[in-house]
Parts: structure tokens; C-alpha cells; sequence
């Protein structure tokens, strides 16, 4: 519809200087002047009703060829920047939908984990285990990609709070020890279980009401972009841990830089 308007309007103008030649004074002189040149003929003046009026509007755009010319030109300049503006707003939203499509298709990794604590078995060998009522004794760090396409972690950190009220977390996050940041570089694929990582944190002893935070840096296949994604816990008495309310700093999904990549691998132990 809009684009049959815009068609109709185009005309109109393309038009309207032929419409304004009617109205300059010139006109009613080329007027006269064809009726004098034909006052003998009464014959062609009684049945030639439109012609003499196509005579008259050629030969004022005859006389005024330079403003039809100059018109013309304004009009081509017109329609130009018209395709200019609207080929630039559907190369917009191709790019908008384009970079939809990418958002859709990237990569999402997080992590997390449950609580365990270490026992001995019969053997006399330490493991983890989550299966336990009581206080645990171990973090168990997790890591997960629910997007639709790999993704390339580089690493994490995973540190604790020892908070007993939710609204009395720090709105921002607190320094982490570089004994607490782990550069971990491998591709992680899109598969609905959670994948183990080698850390396993003692939770500290004398915490009373522990929370356990990290974050997570990755970089997608289809951005070619760098980002992060945190998590927060509190533990409870099993492996479940529970996801609080918490500022957003310690859970939001973000954008990072070549640098936050960069100090993980120096945070790479020797």
C-alpha cells in the first residue's frame, strides 16, 4: 500500500509542472494566438476540442523547456535519494535480522554445579559424592552449552561469600583471589547434560552461611565474539544448590574483551 502511494505521488509531481504551465500568463497569449490563426476554420474549432488545448500545452513547454528541464532534474534527484533512503532501511533490517538470526544460533555456555562431600570408601579411596544429608564439604564445577552451536570456553572463576541475608550480597562482585581463576581452553558443544571440570573447591570451613559465585568466558562460533555469564548459589543440607536473588552483576550475560581473555591466561598457574 505504501508503495503504491509513493507511486502515485511520484506521478502527481513528475505531472505537476505541465499543470502549472496553464496557469503562467504566456499561456493565454498562446491561447489567442491558435484561435487567431484558426478563426477561419469554424468547422475544426467546434470539433477539435481537445486538440487545440495539447497544441497550446506544447507550445508552452516549448517556451519554457529550461523549467521542465530543471524540474525534471529536481524530480530524478528526488526519486534518487528516495531509492538511496529506502535501500538503506532494508539494508538495515536485513543486518537486524541477520544479527536475530545470530543471537538464535550463538552459543550459550554457563556453569555451575552441585555440592558434594569427600568420603573413603572400603578401598580406602577419597571421592566425591552427592548423595549425603547434612553440610557438604565440596563445590563441584560444572559447565554447560544451551545454545545451538560450540562454543570455545577459556576459562572460569569460582569463588564464596559468606552471606546470611540475600539483600546484604555485595552489589559488586569482590576481588577474586588468582588462586580462585581457572584458565580452562576447550570447545564445548551443545548437549543437554552439564560436563564435569577437573575443579573441586573446598568450601572454607569457617563460612557459616556460604554462597558460592563465578563466572564463565567463552567465545561463539557465529559472532567470532567474546562473552561471560555468571552464576550464584547458596548451599543447603544436600547436593541441590540454590539459585538466589542476587545484583545482576554476578549473573548477567555479557560482552567481554580480548583483554578479560588475555589476564585469564596469565592467571594460568606455572
Amino acid at each position: 500500500m505504501r508503495a503504491y502511494i509513493s507511486f502515485i505521488l511520484f506521478v502527481i509531481v513528475l505531472l505537476a509542472p505541465f499543470a502549472l504551465i496553464t496557469l503562467l500568463p504566456d499561456y493565454d497569449k498562446c491561447s489567442c494566438d491558435h484561435q487567431a490563426t484558426n478563426a477561419g476554420d469554424k468547422e475544426q474549432s467546434q470539433n477539435g476540442i481537445l486538440a487545440p488545448s495539447i497544441l497550446r500545452t506544447i507550445e508552452g513547454v516549448d517556451r519554457h523547456n529550461g523549467f521542465i528541464a530543471a524540474w525534471a532534474t529536481v524530480v530524478i534527484a528526488i526519486f534518487t535519494a528516495t531509492l538511496w533512503v529506502t535501500s538503506r532501511s532494508q539494508s538495515r533490517e536485513m543486518k537486524r535480522s541477520v544479527d536475530v538470526l545470530a543471537q538464535a544460533e550463538r552459543a550459550y555456555i554457563c556453569g555451575g554445579g552441585p555440592a558434594a562431600v569427600l568420603t573413603t570408601t572400603p578401598q580406602g579411596h577419597k571421592v566425591f559424592t552427592t548423595e549425603f544429608t547434612g553440610k557438604p564439604s565440596h563445590f563441584l564445577a560444572y559447565v554447560n552449552n544451551y545454545g545451538k552451536t560450540p562454543g570455545e570456553l577459556f576459562g572460569y572463576y569460582i569463588n564464596f561469600l559468606d552471606v546470611e541475608k540475600d539483600s546484604d550480597i555485595p552489589k559488586q562482585i569482590p576481588a577474586v583471589p588468582k588462586e580462585r581463576i581457572f584458565y580452562f581452553r576447550d570447545w564445548i558443544k551443545p548437549v543437554p547434560e552439564s560436563r564435569p571440570l577437573p575443579t573441586r573447591l573446598m568450601i572454607p570451613t569457617d563460612f557459616h552461611h556460604p554462597i558460592v559465585y563465578g563466572r564463565f568466558f567463552y567465545k561463539d562460533v557465529i559472532t567470532t565474539k567474546f562473552h561471560s555469564s555468571g552464576f550464584i548459589y547458596r548451599f543447603g543440607n544436600s547436593a541441590d544448590t540454590m539459585p538466589i536473588l542476587a545484583p545482576e552483576a554476578y549473573t548477567e550475560e555479557r560482552e567481554e574483551t580480548i583483554d578479560t581473555i588475555n589476564d585469564l591466561a596469565l592467571s594460568k598457574p606455572t
